[in-house]
């Protein structure tokens, strides 16, 4: 089923596997492609027709797979960093609200007191 603004596609298995392909539809490469055939004025689009002609570098099976790999371990060592990013942040706000309420006091060297 085809709607505005959506399509589906499949990949021949004999020449790619899907998550090649989605990996490359979300590549610079991919991307520029597509916005060189996108039409409108105040709504960019692009059919299904002009999508036939994005060019997609296939690399042989076993490369494919090693691309695949590659970007997931990326991904999820991105993931995993962006994780613990918000988890500091957490942290860091809840430091600052308490020492800034005084829940916690700061301890001051002797010679700042004086």
């Amino acid at each position: 089923i085809n709607k505005a603004d959506c399509f589906r596609l499949r990949a021949n298995p004999a020449l790619s596997s899907n998550d090649f392909i989605m990996n490359y539809l979300n590549s610079a490469h991919a991307r520029w492609q597509v916005r060189r055939l996108e039409q409108g004025v105040t709504r960019r689009r692009c059919n299904a027709s002009a999508l036939a002609e994005v060019k997609v570098l296939l690399p042989d099976a076993p490369e494919q797979s090693k691309i695949v790999e590659a970007i997931r371990r990326a991904s999820q060592a991105s993931d995993s960093a962006e994780k613990t990013r918000a988890q500091l942040v957490r942290i860091r706000r809840g430091l600052m609200h308490d020492l800034l309420a005084g829940v916690v006091e700061v301890p001051m060297p002797e010679e700042e007191l004086a």
